[in-house]
């Protein structure tokens, strides 16, 4: 089912829709415990699996870090829809996540602070979905590092209906920068980097976040929309946006500049 744009995000439960390729499932006690996790019906579409009869099981392919692992989709005879992933993602899972898996143990997840699980549609291979692993305990506010690189005014923005005045923090608030890594990612959207690919476990979750509209060229309160106004970019391409502070690069300009140069 086409939805339009205004639509998104869609949220029901603990998932929410970004985009028709992007949704995200709030982890809980279910997906450590048991590897599985409940579809609620409005994303029943997102899963292509609305046609789904009682007794059914469908097979998935759920993609992490470049290996496919098989998975399925049922219903079961209480009509609920369910995802359920392999032994071996399951492992993936607990050894990312310790910390979450045994706070599954031993009670209820915290829904505000608990990883996601974040899914991407193939837009080539059908019923294929990459899937990524946000823990909100790693999520990086690297204010010192981006400060260094946008010395902009003392604009007052509006952020997530707190104002600041300060825009060294305007980038650093963590709503928007955990909104921003659960739609796009962590990877750069110039590039493709990948801090974990190259760094091992010491560059998981980190990423820095773009402004596409420049703050310091903010001169009224504005509202902050993490779906159109902020991307993910690795240190080098952020780098060079803002090298000329009177002339800052789009992410198009310098995704040709890259072309160009290859």
């Amino acid at each position: 089912m086409n939805r339009l744009i205004d639509e998104y995000p869609i949220r029901s439960f603990s998932w929410t829709m970004y985009s028709e390729s992007i949704a995200v499932k709030r982890m809980d006690k279910s997906c450590f415990l048991h590897r599985r996790t409940s579809i609620p019906i409005d994303f029943k579409s997102y899963f292509d699996v609305t046609n789904l009869v009682k007794g059914e099981a469908r097979r998935i392919y759920l993609v992490f870090k470049g290996i496919t692992y098989v998975s399925r989709i049922e219903l079961d005879n209480q009509n609920r829809t369910r995802l359920f992933w392999d032994n071996k993602l399951s492992e993936i899972i607990h050894n990312r996540l310790p910390e979450w898996a045994i706070i599954s143990l031993e009670g209820s997840l915290e829904k505000n602070n608990a990883p996601d699980l974040r899914f991407v549609k193939s837009k080539i291979e059908k019923n294929t979905y990459g899937v990524d692993l946000i823990n909100q305990n790693t999520i990086s506010l690297n204010s010192e590092i981006l400060s260094s690189i946008e010395n902009g005014t003392h604009d007052e923005i509006k952020e997530d209906k707190r104002t600041y005045t300060n825009s060294k923090v305007y980038e650093r608030d963590f709503y928007l920068r955990r909104e921003a890594i659960r739609i796009h990612g962590i990877k750069c959207t110039i590039c493709g980097f990948d801090f974990e690919n190259t760094y091992g476990k010491h560059g998981i979750g980190f990423i820095e976040i773009h402004h596409i509209i420049p703050h310091c060229t903010s001169i009224s309160i504005i509202d902050v929309n993490p779906i159109t106004d902020l991307v993910p970019l690795c240190s080098n391409c952020h780098s060079m946006i803002h090298r000329n502070r009177n002339s800052i690069l789009s992410i198009v300009q310098l995704k040709t500049m890259l072309k160009q140069e290859k």
